[in-house]
């Protein structure tokens, strides 16, 4: 586990780090089963990341490696036919990338692989923080924009930063969970600034105050609303976005609240409440 000391206390922790890799030939996943001793996953074990698998079998293997006493519990990586890998389970950067070339070194030996040659994208980085103190969450709320605060919901405050790209999630303890970083200084940076917004006070004002309304039928929205929080919104989470929607009066129609919440004008949303900048929106 890589960790910091931000000062003020701060106690800022990387938890798991994310990383994707191609290898430019297709790779036989039963050589690779009998020289590791793994079986197929189960079908069901990775249904949001990957939907579209085959009916009967996953169509990928899951191996557990590199233990060690810094990372006792490994790293898993899925392995496709096609060549293309995800490895989670690393504690920094520098693991996820030696994680993955080291098991291709591995393969190469055994002659599963002709190609040591891997595209290496590190796709999320998840850390964690205590600020010290307690924290006012309807007060932070209400002074910081790009923020949501549904207590009856969600036991914390959701904060949607653009630089850097992440979201964190904030709880009254003062602790957090950082995450859609793709490099660790990025999420060592959102802390930073958080802490920074937490002591500052309003400097904007909400043109519209619209009603946050439940809808039986999901609104569809742009593919960037889902990629803005991609990562750090899902499961039953996105779920319920999904099913929520706003009566958007610079748009002047219905539209899901996934796309408000990614919008330029969402200052914020705190009980049911969403505040609206209400400038013109450039584009779709």
């Amino acid at each position: 586990m890589k960790h910091w000391f931000l000062g003020e206390s701060i106690y800022l922790n990387i938890e798991n780090v994310v990383a994707s890799a191609r290898l430019d030939e297709n790779i036989n996943l039963d050589l690779i089963a009998r020289l590791f001793h793994v079986k197929y996953p189960d079908p069901d074990q990775y249904p949001e990341e990957y939907p579209d698998q085959y009916p009967e079998q996953f169509p990928g293997l899951v191996l557990r490696i590199c233990r060690s006493e810094q990372n006792p519990e490994g790293f898993d990586v899925l392995i496709f036919g096609s060549g293309q890998m995800l490895l989670s389970g690393a504690r920094s950067e520098q693991e996820a990338h030696n994680a993955l070339s080291g098991l291709i070194k591995q393969l190469s030996k055994a002659r599963i692989v002709t190609s040591r040659k891997l595209d290496i994208k590190i796709q999320n980085i998840v850390g964690s923080a205590a600020l010290g103190e307690p924290i006012d969450l309807e007060k932070a709320a209400c002074c910081n924009r790009r923020v949501m605060y549904e207590p009856e919901q969600f036991p914390g405050l959701i904060c949607r930063m653009d630089d850097p790209k992440v979201v964190i999630l904030l709880f009254a303890s003062g602790k957090l969970v950082c995450t859609g970083a793709k490099k660790e200084t990025e999420v060592h940076r959102a802390v930073m600034k958080l802490k920074r917004l937490l002591q500052g006070s309003r400097s904007w004002d909400d043109k519209h105050t619209v009603d946050v309304l439940e809808v039986p039928n999901a609104i569809p929205f742009p593919n960037a609303s889902l990629e803005a929080i991609s990562g750090a919104v899902k499961g039953k989470a996105l779920e319920r976005m999904m099913k929520e929607a706003v009566d958007c009066p610079v748009k002047a129609k219905r539209v899901s609240f996934v796309e408000c919440f990614t919008c330029s004008n969402f200052n914020q949303r705190i009980k049911g409440k969403v505040g609206c900048a209400g400038l013109p929106i450039v584009g779709p």
